[in-house]
């Protein structure tokens, strides 16, 4: 009986240590109160995968009220190192989404599948170097993003006809991949420095088949996008994503795209640091401005 009980106490040990993983600790919805100006709060977002039910941490900001409100999806970007991915404390983008909720919008910020405190494995793999699957890799990132579009489309403070989705860099090659589905509900994406690939300073793994993915998406995309990618960027350089942004228009998709002006010492930045809003700023609200109103 000794015996059976400290095993048994070692099980719930690793049950409650090991919950997240496998989607026992968490339950749909808010994760205690709001608190801020910006109504900050931790919700868990449910999705399935392989049959089960796995939960996404998400960061929600609201404006003040009770909606509904438009919505902004902001899709973060994928380290290069496995380990960095799950060790990452939730993204916050606070000062971003500070922004987007004085224009008015609500803002969520899903930590993707083998991201942070989120549970699942990492399933955005485009395979290996010299014969990448980047149309895989991306609609992987796309069913995270699908979830949590269909989960907040079903909350009350959510006006489901009006989605704005933002990307940074593997959040923004997602967001494209998730836009060539033309989603209902979902007016525009934002694009910043999206692409995949990525493993040294101007060196993406066999180029030609990132262009082509792109090429991929934009024969069935239909949603508005705009396209920033800066000068300086040393991961998705200028050449390559103009060579993606054509790519991607040649099958009819609009977009507009825009090589801003060099950031710090690596452009990829642009968007994650807070000291790159007055260039992309500008150019996001105009395309804000164009987007339908219902």
């Amino acid at each position: 009986m000794r015996t059976r009980a400290v095993v048994g106490v070692t099980a719930a040990l690793i049950l409650l240590v090991g919950g997240s993983a496998a989607g026992q600790m968490h339950h749909a919805g808010p994760d205690g109160d709001p608190s801020g100006a910006q109504r900050e709060q931790v919700w868990w977002v449910p999705m399935q995968d392989s049959g089960k039910t796995l939960y996404l941490e998400t960061t929600v900001y609201r404006p003040q009220g009770a909606g509904p409100f438009p919505l902004v999806i902001i899709n973060h970007g994928s380290p290069r190192e496995a380990r960095v991915r799950r060790d990452k404390a939730r993204i916050r983008f606070f000062e971003q989404s500070r922004w987007f909720v004085y224009q008015g919008y609500a803002v969520v910020i899903p930590m993707r599948r083998g991201y942070g405190g989120s549970d699942g494995k990492w399933a955005e793999s485009y395979g290996t170097c010299n014969n990448p699957n980047y149309v895989r890799g991306g609609l992987s990132t796309a069913a995270d993003i699908n979830a949590v579009v269909r989960y907040f489309k079903q909350q009350s403070f959510v006006d489901r006809n009006r989605l704005l989705l933002v990307g940074h860099s593997a959040g923004g090659f997602g967001s494209i991949a998730f836009a060539s589905r033309n989603p209902p509900g979902v007016i525009g994406v934002v694009n910043f420095a999206g692409g995949r690939g990525s493993v040294d300073t101007n060196t993406v793994c066999t180029e030609q088949r990132l262009i082509e993915a792109m090429g991929h998406f934009g024969q069935t995309a239909r949603i508005p996008s705009i396209w920033l990618y800066a000068e300086n960027d040393l991961k998705m350089f200028p050449k390559l994503a103009q060579r993606m942004f054509d790519a991607y228009r040649q099958g009819g998709a609009p977009a507009d795209f825009f090589e801003t002006r060099s950031f710090r010492h690596d452009g990829h930045t642009t968007f994650s640091d807070w000291d790159g809003s007055g260039i992309w700023i500008p150019l996001v609200s105009n395309f804000m401005a164009g987007l339908p109103a219902r």
